[in-house]
Order: C-alpha cells, then sequence, then structure tokens
C-alpha cells in the first residue's frame, strides 16, 4: 500500500503531515509527501526520511508572484490549480489514495486528481472552526464577511457554502471540465467530503456530533524532533531565568523592526531574557545587548519546555488560527493579544498575565490531558480507509465526450487553465521573444497552450485536423486601428477515431502587436459545420468581421506580387 499526502502552504501545513508519514510507516505502509520544496520542507522531509514530490513552487515563489501580480481570491486559484493538478498527478503514480490539506486550489487539485485515478480521496483539516456544525460558526473569508444580522450557525455556514461557491467553484469545475470529470455544485462538500479527519487535540475543542459534518477527530500530528539545541543556545538558557520566546514562524510582518523592538521591549519590562526567532518575517535584535538570543530553525519542542512562556503568530506549528489564542484564553492556558498590531504596552500587558503561576500551572494540567499519538491515530483510519475501498466493486468507467461543444467547453478549460500557470511566470521572457521576433512569440505562446489539449483529444478518441489551434495559412486577422487588439481565428475539423468527423473547433488569439500583451484568452468556438465554405460561414455568424477577411496565404500571395510588380 501506498499513500499520496499532499499540501500546500507554510511550515505548520507541511509538518504534521511529515509525522502522518512517519506513523504510516511505522504501520508498514509507505507514502510520498507532495509539499512545496522550499529549502526548509526539504530538510524536514529528509530528516525524517519521508519522500518528497515537489509540489508547482515553493511557497515563498508563490508570495512573490501574488506581490507581482495581484489578484483576486478566484485569479490566485486559477493561476494554482493547473500547475499543482501536474505536481499531484506525477506523484500519484502507483498510489491507492490521497489525502490532502492546505489551500483550497490545492486541495481542488489533488480531490480532482484521486476521481481521475478512480482513489480514494480524504481530507483533513487542522481545526475545527473550518468544519461545518451546527454549534459554531464559520471562520470569514477576506472581502467576504459575515451578513449582517445573521448569527445563527445554521445560516451562515450556508453562507459560507455560497462564499466557496463563488471563490474556488470556477477554478476547480474549470480544472475538472480540462480534465473531463464533471462539474460539482458545491464546493466545499466536495473538499472536505462527508468524513474528513479533524487533526486536533480534543482536550483543547472535543468536536460536538452535528449533521453538517462527521470528522474523525484523531489528535494533533506531532513529529518528535530529536535534535539538540545549540551549544550557544544551551549557554544562553543556563546563564539566567527562563527567558520567554517570541516568533512569527511563517508570517510575513510589514515592519519587522518594529515589531522586533516591540516584542523586546514588552519581554523587558517583565524582567525577562527574549528569545527572539528569525522566522519568515526576518526579525533581528535590534541592539547589542547580552539579554537576548537570536535563533532561526530550532527545536522548538525541546526549547519551549525551557522558556517562561512563548509569544507567537497563531499558526498551526504551535496552536492553528486565532480561534486557538481564544480557545486558550477562555481554558486560562494562556492569554489573547487582542488585535493584529501590537504596542510594547498591549504587549506587556498579556505578556504579565501568561507569566502567572495559575496560567502555568493550568498549562501543565492541560498537557497531561492531550493526547501524542494522533498521527498515528491517523494512520490506522487512512489504512482502514483503503481496504474499504479496495473492497468496493470498480467505478463504472466514464464515456468520452463525444458532443462538440462539451469539447469546446473542455479545451477552452484547458488553455485558460494553461495560459494562468504560464503567464504570469514567464511575462518577460514573452516579451523578449516578441521584441526579437515580434508576432510570432504568441505562436510560441500557443504552441505551449495548446499541447496539453493535443494530449487530451488523443486520450479522449478524437483527433483534430489540422493541430490545434489550426493552420496559420487559412487563419483571418483583424483589429483596432491601433492594433493593441488583434484577433486572429483559425478552426480544425475534430473526428472520431474512426474518422468520423463530429464538428469543428474555431481558435480566437486576441493579441497586441504594440508589445506582448493577450487582451484577453484564446476564444474557442464551437462549430457543427466540417467543411471549409460552412465553417466559414459559421464563424462568421458569432463574428461578422471574419467574412471580410482574407485567408491568411490568399493575402500573403497578393502582398508579395504587390512587393514585386514594379
Amino acid at each position: 500500500m501506498r499513500l499520496l499526502l499532499s499540501t500546500y502552504g507554510s511550515r505548520g501545513d507541511v509538518e504534521p503531515l511529515v509525522a502522518l508519514a512517519m506513523a504510516l510507516r511505522a504501520a508498514g505502509v509507505d507514502s510520498v509527501l507532495s509539499a512545496p520544496a522550499d529549502r526548509e520542507f526539504v530538510q524536514l522531509a529528509g530528516r525524517a526520511g519521508v519522500e518528497l514530490a515537489p509540489a508547482f513552487m515553493p511557497v515563498r515563489d508563490w508570495i512573490a508572484l501574488a506581490r507581482r501580480f495581484p489578484s483576486d481570491i478566484p485569479s490566485y486559484g486559477q493561476r494554482m490549480i493547473a500547475a499543482q493538478y501536474r505536481a499531484i498527478d506525477a506523484a500519484a503514480a502507483g498510489c491507492d489514495a490521497i489525502l490532502a490539506t492546505g489551500l483550497a486550489p490545492s486541495v481542488g487539485a489533488a480531490r480532482c486528481v484521486a476521481d481521475q485515478r478512480g482513489l480514494p480521496f480524504v481530507h483533513t483539516s487542522f481545526c475545527p472552526m473550518y468544519l461545518p456544525s451546527a454549534h459554531h460558526p464559520p471562520l470569514g473569508y477576506p472581502g467576504h464577511p459575515h451578513p449582517v444580522g445573521v448569527t445563527g450557525p445554521a445560516a451562515l455556514w450556508a453562507h459560507n457554502a455560497e462564499v466557496m461557491n463563488a471563490l474556488f467553484g470556477g477554478p476547480i469545475n474549470q480544472l475538472r471540465t480540462a480534465v473531463g470529470l464533471p462539474e460539482v455544485a458545491d464546493i466545499r462538500q466536495h473538499l472536505f467530503t462527508e468524513r474528513p479527519l479533524l487533526a486536533s487535540d480534543p482536550a483543547l475543542w472535543p468536536w460536538t456530533a452535528t449533521e453538517l459534518c462527521a470528522p474523525e477527530q484523531t489528535g494533533a500530528w506531532i513529529l518528535p524532533d530529536p535534535r539538540p539545541l545549540p551549544c550557544e543556545l544551551e549557554a544562553f538558557l543556563a546563564a539566567g531565568s527562563p527567558p520567554v520566546y517570541f516568533g512569527f514562524g511563517s508570517i510575513a510582518a510589514p515592519d519587522p523592526a518594529e515589531l522586533a523592538r516591540t516584542a523586546i521591549a514588552a519581554i523587558r519590562a517583565q524582567g525577562r531574557r527574549p528569545v527572539l526567532a528569525q522566522g519568515w518575517a526576518g526579525l533581528m535584535l535590534p541592539d547589542q545587548q547580552t539579554d537576548c538570543f537570536l535563533v532561526g530553525e530550532v527545536n522548538q519542542q525541546a526549547l519551549f519546555r525551557r522558556v517562561a512562556a512563548v509569544i507567537h503568530h497563531g499558526g498551526a506549528g504551535t496552536t492553528t488560527t486565532p480561534f486557538w489564542a481564544q480557545r486558550l484564553h477562555r481554558l486560562s492556558a494562556g492569554v489573547r493579544h487582542d488585535g493584529a498590531q501590537p504596542t510594547t504596552e498591549s504587549l506587556a500587558a498579556a505578556l504579565a498575565a501568561a507569566l502567572q503561576p495559575q496560567t502555568a500551572s493550568r498549562a501543565r494540567a492541560l498537557a497531561t490531558r492531550m493526547n501524542s499519538d494522533g498521527a498515528a491515530r491517523a494512520a490506522e483510519l487512512l489504512i482502514a480507509r483503503v481496504g474499504e475501498h479496495q473492497a468496493a466493486p470498480p467505478a463504472q468507467a466514464r464515456k468520452a465526450e463525444s458532443d462538440i461543444h462539451a469539447l469546446a467547453r473542455r479545451v477552452q478549460a484547458i488553455v485558460d487553465l494553461e495560459l494562468a500557470r504560464i503567464l504570469p511566470v514567464r511575462q518577460d521572457e514573452f516579451q523578449r521573444r516578441f521584441e526579437a521576433h515580434g508576432d510570432l512569440a504568441y505562436g510560441t505562446l500557443n504552441a505551449e497552450l495548446f499541447r496539453p489539449v493535443q494530449t487530451a483529444l488523443r486520450e479522449a478518441g478524437f483527433k483534430a485536423t489540422p493541430r490545434l489551434p489550426g493552420s496559420f495559412q487559412r487563419s483571418r486577422e483583424w483589429g483596432n486601428p491601433e492594433e493593441t487588439h488583434q484577433q486572429r481565428w483559425m478552426w480544425s475539423v475534430i473526428r472520431t477515431a474512426q474518422g468520423t468527423p463530429i464538428g469543428s473547433l474555431a481558435v480566437g488569439s486576441h493579441h497586441d502587436h504594440s508589445r506582448f500583451r493577450l487582451p484577453r484568452s484564446p476564444e474557442i468556438l464551437a462549430l457543427r459545420a466540417t467543411v471549409p465554405s460552412r465553417i466559414v460561414a459559421e464563424i462568421a455568424q458569432t463574428h461578422p468581421r471574419y467574412a471580410e477577411q482574407e485567408d491568411f496565404k490568399d493575402w500573403y500571395a497578393q502582398y508579395l506580387a504587390q512587393q514585386s510588380s514594379p
């Protein structure tokens, strides 16, 4: 048995899956981890002896790309999902099931791979607030607040389902269409499934049964860390009273220098020595005083046992989301800081409460009730589910789509996803090609966009004549006077493997002659006609200017004749 564990996110998303991989290995089951290939994740998997299949892009590179091409959430999802599908599909070869967590587009890609390969799919959440329940409301998405005046959990979860459809339904269904799978109406149910795994500790928040979702709560998946602390850190710890740790993990800070100054001042105000973690924010010591110590990647399990308190951002590597901060506050095992921007005074006040003896006493008592075998329990459940699936009768194969309009929708989905995958990463490259070779740059892009289309058509039993996007010699072009929005249309007849024509696909390439720019995505048009004269007439019904233009080969012959005449 071999399982694929898939995620796309920060360390709080990756490390629990490494713990699960180790638990599976202890149970005699092989696994592969599909995760971002950032250096610390590669090292993390390597230390545990876990096979890592790189996701489509390191997380840091993805963050840099998102900053360069800012957009809304659906557009981010479209950029990610096709590339992540390719990475997960490659990693899934030889696997018997897929477990996924992380960003919704990545989970959608993993579910698509599972459905395409006929594999069981399991979703995992690290926080109960993400799963539908009649006992608690959902967390809100940025830009999509809860409706005013609506407070009941059922109504809020219904709104949550609508928001998830709006944010992720387009990219996920576009991918499913591109690979020949049916669309889904309820994206949340599709991703979370009826029986997700809840990798959080019931001592902190026991799941209460509800009709909306039935997760199996395993406890947190903790990866044992046997590494010793650095000698310099050991010396610092031994040189005085227990210090206070401050770290923001994988969260970037808008002003790291100010955050570090605020944190250290608040810790010093309580008479404590600070241990500052650099993290992804790149925090640095603001002065050279010897009461502070700066750490990079370190064994937090060993370090946290030696400090008086821990101040952190609430990520899954420590506790998950502000929800857990509130929960620990209510259990009197920790203190929640109100507001995302701490001041020295506000942070010092919260720290003073956290350093009270009764807080530490309650935290120690809570720790004795927490599970340490969540990953082992999850491994048992996964193995059992794969066994259930293998014992079930095989699903009936889905028939190949033979309707030209459905085929056009699939080709459009493939091209749109490929464009979103390729263009943001390689915009500068294509601009250089355009400056050197003009419109040939668009031809190069089209060749890449339609390469997976050729594969999809062949696997579905179809052949395009000529190959999509069509013959340049038979193309027709027009545009605006400034030539900043040109359209070049080509077409291909689509035949079955037996040679029977089912229709034609016309491809409209929208481009700019002043620079490399696509005013809109390539346009795929389904045609019933298969004879050239009728194809021309049918395209002209949608684009009347097409009928006014000549095929490129005829126009170019006349152009050459004019150039050679005296």
